[in-house]
């Protein structure tokens, strides 16, 4: 695998800067006079040029909980200036000079004299190396000599240092003695990060506008040179400003549960609405926009970071890049681009399980050039965590059709004297009198490997009784309850919670319910005297009641 340590850089001259007030413009003017006399030399060698590359970018997430408010999640001020390019082949490096292999048919063509590459963590110093182009313009490893020197007016400190080196110095090409010559490729990263908490700082310090970077000049790092680029504004996160809600929002779906997950319909396609992203902030031709759903790092908290990895269901280790939808694993991040930044809305198949949960997230990110090598590459986070649910109402749309009498939750559409909600729940025909829910009998349950897999793999003991899963997931919320008739015919049964007594323990962990019987051996588990003729029955009720 070939990796490219690379990057482009033109730098703007004086006319591109906006028009600003009179004693701003002045200092602008002053800051950018280098810039001038850097195009000349260039003009004269555009490859050179086109290998170096400077990004600036402010970076916001927002997560939606509720229907009105998305609440700010972090945030970062981020940039990177790449000068010079290297191309080397990942795996093939050695602290000794290699010969050329089947596996690195090039052997040790580079020599790293200072730095390192950002594929590899701690690179040996001896290289397979391809191609290389040396810095053009930016003087490395002088980290304290690059700063922020100008910003639109804001809360921003200036100067602003802080930028740390990434900067590389090798010997190449090691085979052809003739032809050896060290190669400098600069490279120098700055990022300053915002937390949960700090929106408000943020707003206060990143306005949209012009900021001008100083940078030590190639042989010369005592002179410095200016790049400028243009930072533009785009839409936040819904949310009351001066009194009025704007930004982007997503449609509340089948409404939110009480921890703040919105449902979604497990059982038929869902479409995902919503607004916000207009032509006043949006542009088609620089913006992309991407949907997919994330995993939770905690399945059960609304609030939970994302993580675009994925546990293996054997191995319990992580993979990725993936995400729930598009649900694959690969080399790149998982997710669609939209057709336009302006589209308002994507449908989901029914393909997820019952109960599962993630975040829809919006992705919208820029790449607006000042010119040929300097980018806004500012990007948004939109998300909203989403449960999988069981809907009533998409039951009785499937069920009943037009008919609309008796339907319900507690009432009986066809007569069998079993409830709507009984019948959507333990699944069985609400609209059919011959379709009603089996009774459990105590049966001998064999054990055997959990499912899914676990590590180290475990196995369940066999027992005599009854297992069922809870209902989760359903909307209404709905309670299961296992109950108990001991009356002996004609009486009529007396149903009563099932509890533990002297024959059976009841087990509730959450996920399920049943009874296990206490009789007998752990080899041959049996039904406990005197309950054979005892009955069951599951319950089901609306949360509360």
């Amino acid at each position: 695998m070939w990796f490219i340590f690379w990057g482009r850089l033109n730098f703007p001259l004086v006319s591109g800067v906006n028009p600003m007030k009179n004693s701003l413009m002045s200092r602008l003017k002053t800051l950018s006079l280098p810039i001038a006399t850097l195009l000349a030399t260039w003009a004269a060698t555009p490859v050179q040029a086109q290998n170096t590359n400077f990004t600036a970018s402010i970076a916001k997430t927002f997560r939606q909980s509720r229907a009105t408010q998305a609440s700010f999640r972090g945030g970062s001020f981020d940039v990177a200036l790449r000068d010079g390019s290297v191309v080397y082949q990942a795996g093939c490096s050695d602290a000794e000079f290699f010969n050329p292999s089947t596996s690195c048919p090039l052997g040790s063509t580079g020599f790293t004299v200072f730095g390192r590459f950002d594929a590899s963590p701690d690179p040996e110093p001896f290289l397979s190396v391809s191609q290389v182009t040396t810095a053009f313009s930016v003087e490395p490893a002088l980290p304290d000599s690059v700063f922020l020197g100008a910003a639109p007016f804001s809360r921003l400190p200036r100067p602003l240092y802080g930028f740390t080196d990434n900067s590389v110095g090798l010997f190449y090409n090691l085979f052809e003695p003739a032809n050896l010559r060290e190669y400098k490729v600069s490279s120098y990263r700055f990022s300053r990060g915002y937390l949960a908490d700090e929106l408000t700082r943020m707003n206060q310090e990143l306005v949209p506008g012009s900021y001008f970077f100083k940078f030590p000049k190639l042989k010369n790092p005592s002179v410095p040179i200016t790049i400028a680029t243009t930072i533009r504004a785009l839409p936040d996160g819904y949310a009351k400003v001066n009194n009025q809600f704007s930004g982007v929002r997503f449609d509340t779906g089948l409404g939110f549960d009480s921890d703040g997950f919105m449902r979604v319909s497990f059982n038929r396609p869902t479409t995902f609405r919503w607004s916000g992203l207009g032509t006043n902030l949006v542009n088609p031709n620089v913006d992309r926009l991407y949907i997919s759903i994330r995993y939770l790092l905690d399945p059960s908290n609304p609030l939970s970071e994302t993580t675009k990895f994925r546990p293996n269901p054997v191995t319990g280790e992580l993979e990725g890049p993936a995400s729930l939808f598009p649900g694959f694993v690969s080399g790149s991040d998982p997710r669609i681009l939209l057709p336009s930044p302006f589209t308002n809305f994507f449908n989901i198949p029914p393909i997820f399980p019952l109960g599962s949960t993630g975040v829809v997230e919006l992705e919208l990110n820029r790449n607006l050039a000042s010119n040929a090598a300097i980018y806004d590459m500012s990007s948004r986070l939109y998300q909203i965590p989403i449960r999988f649910v069981n809907s009533y109402s998409d039951y009785a749309n499937r069920s009943f059709g037009t008919n609309r009498r008796k339907i319900g939750l507690t009432e009986d559409f066809d007569g069998d004297r079993v409830n709507n909600m009984t019948e959507w729940v333990l699944n069985t025909r609400a609209q059919d009198a011959s379709s009603v829910p089996i009774q459990p009998v105590p049966g001998l349950i064999p054990g055997g490997p959990v499912v899914p897999p676990t590590v180290p793999p475990t196995t369940t003991p066999t027992f005599f009784g009854i297992l069922a899963r809870k209902p989760v997931g359903y909307f209404p919320d709905v309670v299961g309850v296992l109950q108990r008739s001991t009356s002996v015919a004609p009486a009529p049964d007396v149903w009563v919670d099932m509890v533990s007594d002297a024959n059976w323990t009841v087990i509730d962990d959450g996920k399920t319910i049943g009874i296990v019987s206490k009789t007998g051996t752990a080899a041959l588990p049996t039904l406990p005297p005197g309950t054979a003729g005892h009955k069951y029955r599951w319950r089901v009720a609306l949360t509360g009641l």
